[in-house]
């Protein structure tokens, strides 16, 4: 212990007395009313153009492979039509041959802006083939991708080669890595911007060695045992492995995911909903058993985290659930909802350590546990330490994904690995007790093939015997779904045909029947929505919400504020009870 003591304030001492300077870093604002703006680092309010967005607040860039036919892709095939011409490909030296091109014809200067622009490859592709043939458009992708200086993205060019990551050392392994560590390499060329319309770099995909790594992991080790209250920020890179895909991944099959038989592979799963963890999410699940997860702040909307075994109570879903019907998914343009968006402020404000895994970082709101962690654990010109807010002990943090981010400067610790690799050696570290139905440990593998089987919760909430139905629960919440005093319990009861109503979000008081349970043994819940035209004439449709199987478990122990639905009581007093 006092061994373990002296480690954690040397890391302290590291953060804290780093001879760097943490970097700005341009932010995307979301306006209430759906309008964006670039804060840039100077201070300066960049508006961005509503014709050049589309209503999930992505780029208006038009497929034109999809729409004409080319080559017969679309965005379902995406990451195989370049297997000819292979631009996402491995790490290669880069030639001259785009200035070449671009000397004999000036005009060809326009595509390159494109790409600059964040237009996807495959578009600029078919852009070419209608105008200099299919041979050329093959051979013109080849050369942007290769080109050092477009495929770095313009003002990060010289922080990259070839085959080796370069820039500031924190960049590279974080502000308390050991500058004997050598830089991560190359392992996936690809040009493209990640997250066109964000504040985000090139596709590139970078690891780090595997002594780095290890060394690396065994410190991120000792950050958790150090670490009061340590969040974990999840994105989309977290469930890849699980058959998932992402927005940042774009190098198709040749992503180092994919190349393990993961996302874009053929361990792609039929349907997300059905997705099972990965590695990650069942070691992330048995950091939190173990005490070393204080929240969960997931981007993602798959409920792998809960799968695996996260207690719901942990989770902030800020960005919208598939398996919670009271928080459907929030478009960019929308508004998150106040309750989950005040607890991450609360996480912004307390957390010592934040963890960001499969995260591009590109500009989202949430993006502020990430930023505001890692500038407390450090002092800045303009305050003395400890800054306002802060303790002496906050680490940081910690960013763990193969791509490069913005905010990769102010990390304490920088990892370049793929996360099941990462978290394999953390439960090491850690001793974790990994869930018995983990995948097997295989870099980038994809889940099993969902199968039904009783959910294990529900099992273990019944006993042996069956002496209540499975799909009626007493629980010890209020009408409006929220947790009871002195633990007086009412009836929830989700069997097929029952009315339920939903006690929060956008929807809040609306009410639904349930359906039954899917193959996965999730409820099915059917909300009729309402809507009246300016005549006056009235159209109903019906939208089906699940709700996750481990909502009864932790409804029935009390274990999380509010449970997203309460029961309707029914009509006939006789049969309504204390209905929830």
């Amino acid at each position: 212990l006092d061994l373990r003591h002296t480690r954690t304030n040397t890391m302290l001492a590291q953060i804290r007395n780093a001879d760097i300077s943490l970097r700005s870093v341009d932010s995307v604002i979301t306006r209430l009313d759906g309008t964006k703006y670039v804060e840039k680092r100077d201070g300066k309010i960049e508006q961005l153009a509503d014709e050049m967005k589309d209503e999930d607040g992505s780029w208006a860039v038009l497929d034109e492979n999809a729409a004409t036919g080319v080559s017969g892709s679309g965005p379902e095939t995406q990451g195989q039509e370049y297997e000819t011409s292979n631009p996402h490909q491995q790490a290669g030296g880069p030639g001259d041959e785009l200035a070449r091109l671009l000397a004999d014809d000036r005009t060809l200067q326009a595509y390159v802006d494109d790409i600059q622009d964040g237009v996807p490859f495959q578009v600029v592709e078919a852009r070419l083939v209608g105008s200099h043939g299919i041979a050329f458009a093959k051979h013109f992708i080849d050369a942007l991708n290769e080109d050092a200086a477009i495929s770095a993205g313009g003002a990060q060019s010289a922080a990259e080669d070839s085959n080796v990551l370069r820039g500031e050392f924190a960049e590279l392994h974080g502000r308390i890595g050991n500058r004997d560590w050598a830089p991560p390499t190359l392992a996936t060329r690809c040009g493209e911007i990640a997250r066109p319309g964000y504040n985000s770099g090139r596709a590139h995909e970078y690891l780090d060695s595997p002594e780095v790594l290890r060394a690396k992991v065994k410190m991120l080790a000792e950050l958790f045992r150090a670490a009061k209250k340590p969040v974990i920020y999840g994105g989309a890179g977290l469930s890849t492995s699980a058959g998932v895909s992402d927005y940042a991944t774009r190098a198709g099959s040749n992503s180092m995911v994919s190349r393990g038989g993961g996302a874009s592979g053929a361990g792609k799963v039929l349907s997300p909903f059905a997705a099972r963890p990965s590695l990650g999410h069942h070691v992330i699940a048995g950091l939190a058993r173990k005490g070393h997860v204080w929240r969960f702040i997931q981007q993602n909307h798959d409920g792998l985290p809960q799968k695996a075994g996260m207690p719901q109570h942990l989770m902030n879903e800020i960005h919208g659930g598939w398996f919670d019907p009271s928080n459907p998914v929030v478009k960019m343009s929308g508004s998150l909802r106040s309750d989950l968006f005040a607890d991450l402020l609360a996480c912004e404000q307390q957390a010592d350590l934040v963890v960001a895994v499969g995260t591009s970082l590109s500009g989202m709101n949430a993006d502020r546990v990430v930023s505001t962690c890692a500038s407390k654990a450090q002092p800045t010109k303009s305050s003395c330490w400890p800054p306002k807010g802060a303790s002496e002990t906050t680490l940081g943090s910690v960013i763990v994904s193969l791509q490069r981010t913005p905010h990769d400067a102010n990390s304490s610790l920088r990892i370049y690995a793929l996360i099941d690799d990462v978290m394999a050696m953390l439960a090491e570290e850690l001793e974790i007790d990994v869930n018995e139905n983990a995948p097997p440990k295989v870099a980038g593998a994809a889940s099993r093939p969902a199968t039904h089987q009783p959910d294990p919760l529900i099992q273990k909430l019944i006993g042996g015997q069956k002496l209540v139905d499975t799909d009626i629960f007493q629980v010890p919440y209020d009408r409006d779904g929220l947790r009871a005093p002195h633990n007086a319990k009412r009836v929830l009861d989700l069997r097929e045909g029952a009315q339920v109503m939903l006690t929060n979000g956008p929807e809040e008081g609306q009410r639904a029947t349930v359906l039954g349970r899917n193959a996965d043994g999730h409820w099915r819940l059917r909300i009729t929505h309402r809507q009246v035209s300016n005549q006056g004439t009235v159209k109903e449709f019906g939208e089906v919400r699940l709700l996750g199987s481990w909502w009864a478990d932790c409804a029935s122990k009390g274990t999380v504020e509010q449970i997203p639905v309460v029961t309707v009581p029914r009509s006939n007093p006789a049969e309504a009870g204390d209905a929830a």
